[in-house]
């Protein structure tokens, strides 16, 4: 009986390219929903799985684009697939639309098979803004309502918002359990914390809270910003960096190594305990507090960190 030659490896690595480059077969729907009522109190985003993205407009009505994409071994089960991503919005008492969107099918069975939900949401002017989800990225644009978006495992990405104005209004909330939080633009208070990822703020700030368990934090106050309250950027493994104004009157604390500032702009540390501290303009002003636990701290005035 004659034993069949085995195949050479690079013969059996083509073979499964060619199956493999069979399995490109993508089916991608776009729709669009259009809600024209007037404004809204409060946007609410529920998503298991997917990417938002909230901007603000100037009309009054709130655009919803919906992006479904599914790519499975074959057209019809990446059709199946496809219809297994939903997205419903329901209108509460007049007062909150809320949205969700997720998968409704079985879990996914072939390793090849992707899906892909993506939303683009447009809200009038001063809309509240409440979005959370489980796995994707978080993007908002310009919104001057009160904002807190929530991702279990994702990046934030937040450009041009303004925290509401009062004592008592509630900060810009950001929440990531894994994943880079990152803001420009940003004007009065923020309130940044994620597990595990670098976070970046930078704008007219009036009172910041930055906390990460694994990654470094940079906060940089532009002209205009006015440093006032409790602030605390803490780290449990990574550096510091903080920029503020020449006119910023605050005491800051440093509770770990600090290393050397702006030669331009030297900084006179008074050692107490475990800190050093340092008063800026009368010093009677904010109150802030650098945690490295295991990293260096910066405070640099009128510059922003290299």
């Amino acid at each position: 009986m004659r034993v069949p030659r085995p195949l050479p490896l690079s013969t059996l690595l083509a073979a499964c390219s060619a199956a493999l480059a069979g399995c490109d077969a993508e089916v991608r729907e776009s729709a669009v929903e259009i809600l024209r009522r007037p404004a809204v109190p409060l946007l609410t985003v529920r998503l298991d799985e997917g990417s938002v993205r909230v901007s603000e407009g100037e009309g009054s009505e709130i655009a919803i684009e919906i992006r479904r994409t599914a790519q499975a071994l074959s057209r019809e089960s990446a059709r199946s697939r496809l219809d297994s991503l939903t997205v419903e919005t329901v209108l509460r008492d007049e007062e909150t639309l809320e949205v969700r969107g997720g998968s409704t099918g079985a879990a996914r069975g072939a390793f090849a098979e992707r899906l892909r939900l993506e939303l683009d949401i447009g809200v009038p002017p001063g809309t509240a803004v409440d979005v959370r989800t489980n796995s994707g990225r978080v993007t908002l644009r310009g919104l001057r309502g009160p904002v807190r978006a929530v991702t279990a495992a994702g990046r934030i990405e937040a450009r041009g918002l303004r925290s509401p104005a009062g004592e008592d209004a509630q900060p810009i909330r950001l929440r990531s359990g894994r994943g880079r939080i990152e803001g420009r633009r940003l004007e009065g208070r923020v309130d940044a914390v994620t597990a595990r990822g670098r976070i970046q703020i930078e704008g007219r700030l009036l009172e910041v809270t930055a906390v990460s368990g694994d990654g470094s934090i940079e906060v940089v106050t532009g002209p205009g910003g006015a440093p006032q309250g409790e602030w605390l950027l803490q780290t449990a493994d990574g550096s510091i960096r903080l920029a503020l104004p020449l006119s910023t009157d605050a005491a800051v604390s440093v509770f770990g190594s600090r290393s050397d500032e702006d030669d331009t702009h030297p900084l006179d540390w008074e050692p107490l305990g475990p800190l050093a501290i340092t008063r800026l303009g009368t010093g009677s002003g904010a109150r802030i507090h650098l945690r490295p636990e295991d990293g260096r701290a910066r405070v640099r005035i009128g510059a922003s960190p290299e």
